[in-house]
Parts: C-alpha cells; structure tokens; sequence
C-alpha cells in the first residue's frame, strides 16, 4: 500500500510539475494569430482568384494546400465567428472580443484587421509579393497583439468609451 501511494504521489507531481511547463496561449493571441494568418490567406486568394472570397471559409481551400501546417479557421480564440466583411475598397476581419459585442476593454475589445484591396490590386499587377501596408497595434491592448508579418496588415484593438 505504501508503494502504490508513492507511485501515486510521484505521478501527482510529475503532472503539476508538467503542467508549470506547458505554456498557453491566451484566447486575445489565439485570435490576432487566426485573424492574422487569414489576411494572409486572402492575400493568397487574390493573388490566385483576382478577387477576394466571398466569405471566409473559402479560405479553406489555400490554407490546405499552400500551408498545410498552418491552422485555418472561421472562429476566433473564444470560439465565435470570425466577422468578414467587404467595405467598399477595404476587407474588414474582426472579433468582438471575450463578450462579443462591438467595444469594451480589455479581454472585451474588439480586434479588427483592415486589408486595402487598391494595394493589393496594384500589386498583384505589377508581380510583387511584399507591400507598403503597415501595421500597428494599439499599445494599450493587455495581449500585446501577435504580429502577422512585418508590414502586411492594420491590426487594432477598438476601446469605446
């Protein structure tokens, strides 16, 4: 009996100690990371289609078969729909944040990506495959934000007050 509650004692410890190591990724990361790596795949399908899809999850097909290491997904780190949206010459992604709903702080801010299609238009028609697009984050964000690529979006985390 003292053997097996040693056994057990050890195996208990060995989990919390394997636990400590494990580093997790936050919901607010997980999404700037998704929201991130889809402008990267609707770069991708403009540069194949010439047009931006449709709806999001016709992203599906470049993410398979020009990255099939990378994740794709329609749903952000909290597990709600991604919102895609075509404004004119700008795509819009974005989260509403931990409680879905436009605003708030924190957790709760919104996460928003705008991608120019003039850009991209323009270069895609001259061949060229890195833009003059910036990104920032907004400095206050508690997350820090996860950086697509140098230079490929406008990344920002909106407060209402």
């Amino acid at each position: 009996m003292k053997i097996f509650l040693s056994v057990l004692l050890c195996i208990c410890v060995l989990l919390m100690l394997a636990n400590c190591l494990v580093t997790r990724i936050s919901p607010r990361e997980m999404t700037n990371t998704i929201i991130s790596v889809n402008s990267l795949y609707i770069r991708e399908f403009y540069k194949k289609y010439g047009r931006p899809p449709e709806k999001l999850i016709e992203l599906g097909e470049i993410a398979k078969n020009q990255y099939p290491n990378r994740v794709f997904s329609i749903l952000d780190g909290w597990r709600n729909p991604i919102h895609y949206t075509i404004k004119g010459q700008k795509i819009e992604l974005l989260s509403y944040g931990l409680d879905n709903k436009p605003g708030g702080d924190n957790e709760n801010a919104d996460i928003i990506i705008h991608i120019d299609l003039c850009d991209l238009c323009h270069k895609y028609a001259q061949g060229e495959t890195t833009g003059s697009e910036h990104q920032k984050e907004n400095e206050s964000s508690p997350a820090g934000g996860i950086a697509p690529q140098a230079g490929t979006a406008d990344v920002k985390s909106k407060r209402q007050s």
